[in-house]
């Protein structure tokens, strides 16, 4: 059993959960998704690690103002073990936990953003927004929520298969009609499709904002996009009279 006083980034596994449909502890680290993925060797943690943190432990001890720690289980095996030693431990009360540490800004108002979003389709100011990106597809790949996918027919005249890879919208062949025509000809096209799919698109079919705040895409971007620096200054624009 796994006993940690490490946060768990709880957003990150409810969702890549609800978008896996499994739970992150069936992964038996095998490595096959690091090792066929395009990006990994460009990543500072490859997918197989970042599953493995996902795992994080069986009970989690959170520090109490004044002193003590407050358990919670997070597998059948944490549970188990509270109950199995229930005696052990005082009855939980309204003693607040110790900070983790202080925001390091103010939360969006997400509501603010995709009602501009909603109205901005067009914006010039897509162009400024996306012009740097380069269209690697770090972003997505190190990307907790991100899911986009392609299918590809592979073989010969006498038999084949159809494979289903990741993709990225950020990539100019994910639009690219048979035809030749692209509707997203150019980048900045592609980079408002991001941000429209994670702050618009997602919460208008689900309910749900397609982004957990995790920072990665930021620590990867090679140009130095930061989504939250571009929500800020939607907002900022939002609020202008």
């Amino acid at each position: 059993m796994l006993l940690s006083q490490e946060t768990m980034d709880l957003a990150m596994v409810r969702k890549v959960e609800e978008l896996s449909g499994t739970s992150v502890r069936r992964c038996f680290q095998c490595g096959k998704c690091s090792a066929g993925c395009p990006m990994a060797t460009f990543m500072e943690h490859p997918p197989n690690r970042v599953v493995r943190l996902l795992h994080g432990c069986d009970l989690q001890m959170h520090p109490l103002v004044g002193g003590g720690f407050r358990f919670s289980s997070y597998s059948e095996k944490g549970e188990a073990f509270l109950t199995t030693w229930q005696e052990r431990f005082s009855s939980p009360d309204q003693t607040p936990a110790e900070p983790l540490a202080m925001p390091a800004q103010t939360p969006f108002d997400l509501e603010r953003i995709k009602a501009w979003l909603d109205q901005h389709f067009e914006d010039p100011a897509w162009d400024q927004i996306g012009v740097r990106c380069v269209g690697c597809g770090a972003c997505a790949f190190v990307c907790p929520a991100c899911h986009c996918f392609d299918i590809v027919d592979e073989g010969t005249e006498k038999e084949g298969k159809r494979r289903k890879f990741w993709d990225a919208c950020g990539f100019w062949k994910f639009t690219h009609h048979a035809s030749g025509h692209n509707p997203r000809d150019m980048q900045p096209k592609r980079y408002r499709n991001r941000i429209m799919h994670k702050f618009k698109y997602y919460d208008d079919k689900f309910g749900q904002t397609l982004c957990t705040g995790c920072g990665r895409c930021i620590r990867v971007c090679p140009v130095g996009i930061d989504i939250a620096g571009i929500l800020e200054q939607i907002e900022q624009t939002s609020a202008a009279p």
